[in-house]
């Protein structure tokens, strides 16, 4: 490729499509990685999708839930993200995030333990809240984010919660003036 003169136009070469004015952008792959451009100069989701940062899945809640399971196995839902497909060699980081979890005063003391679950399945607790006096009511935002290598194949993760003596709530809203912002589940390629 003929080199470019700074604000000389010129057509782009073969093999190239031209972005803007006067800056060819060759279109196939090369040894060192150049990415497949198509034909509007965008980067093929391929090639995005392997990009740290790259984000599969974004799912957000607006509405409080109401946390009164006692078994993990049993936890009630907040947020499931839309199904993913790993390669089986992708590490991924799931970030949960919630306005605020309410746990209610309880005399024998009060926790909700938020758990992330892949297909259904339990595979850890991501933290919890609890209140060991029972003399308190507590409210906090809650941001918790985990990274692990992905198994190969369709997944679908989720963020369940359960409660220990008392009704425990994940608030959320649509925002403005008066509401909480949104909570979300998000997965993206590390």
């Amino acid at each position: 490729m003929p080199p470019i003169r700074v604000g000389t136009p010129q057509a782009p070469p073969a093999g190239a499509h031209q972005i803007g004015y006067g800056f060819p952008v060759v279109t196939t792959p090369t040894p060192g990685g150049v990415p497949r451009l198509d034909g509007n100069g965008q980067m093929s989701a391929s090639f995005l999708r392997k990009q740290a940062g790259y984000q599969f899945a974004y799912q957000e809640f607006t509405s409080p839930v109401t946390i009164s399971a006692t078994a993990s196995g049993s936890a009630d839902t907040i947020v499931t993200a839309p199904k993913i497909t790993t390669d089986g060699f992708e590490t991924i980081r799931i970030e949960f995030y919630a306005p605020e979890i309410l746990i209610t005063q309880n005399a024998s003391g009060n926790a909700c333990k938020v758990y992330l679950f892949e297909d259904g399945s339990v595979i850890g607790e991501l933290g919890r809240i609890r209140d060991d006096s029972g003399n308190n009511q507590i409210s906090a935002p809650f941001n918790v984010a985990r990274q692990f290598l992905s198994a190969k194949g369709d997944r679908t993760y989720s963020v369940r919660a359960i409660r220990s003596n008392a009704n425990a709530t994940v608030n959320a809203g649509a925002g403005g003036s008066t509401n909480f912002m949104p909570g979300f589940l998000r997965i993206v390629r590390v």
